[in-house]
């Protein structure tokens, strides 16, 4: 995940991201136990993120967002908020004007679980 953030980031020529990741959550996902052909075994993965970017303006937001939906994976915000940083004329300078604070939970499905995975214990 840190590693696509980094080349978003590089990608979109913006100013430094700092992610903090927190632990991680690991839960069978069971099948319908009267499922006459269940698939195969799953886990799904989630952990919380907090995200904090500095923006030039708030035109680069629409940008990073666009970019968060091609990480693999399921981001679900729990809290976003968006900040003015300079007061005054803020397109007189190439500077950090907006910032965005964000939470939120990512999730992955893993489709080859460990049996520790799918018994629960990491």
């Amino acid at each position: 995940f840190l590693e696509q953030i980094a080349e978003l980031r590089t990608e979109l020529e913006m100013f430094p991201i700092t992610v903090e990741i927190g632990g991680q959550t690991i839960t069978p996902l069971q099948y319908d136990p009267e499922d006459p052909l269940p698939g195969a075994p799953l886990s799904l993965h989630s952990s919380s993120i907090t995200m904090q970017v500095n923006l030039l303006h708030e035109g680069e937001l629409t940008r990073l967002i666009e970019s968060l939906n091609r990480i693999e994976g399921l981001m679900q915000p729990v809290r976003c908020t968006l900040l003015e940083q300079s007061p005054g004329d803020r397109f007189s300078q190439v500077a950090e004007n907006v910032r965005l604070d964000c939470n939120f939970n990512w999730y992955t499905v893993d489709l080859e679980p460990t049996s520790d995975e799918l018994a629960g214990v990491m």
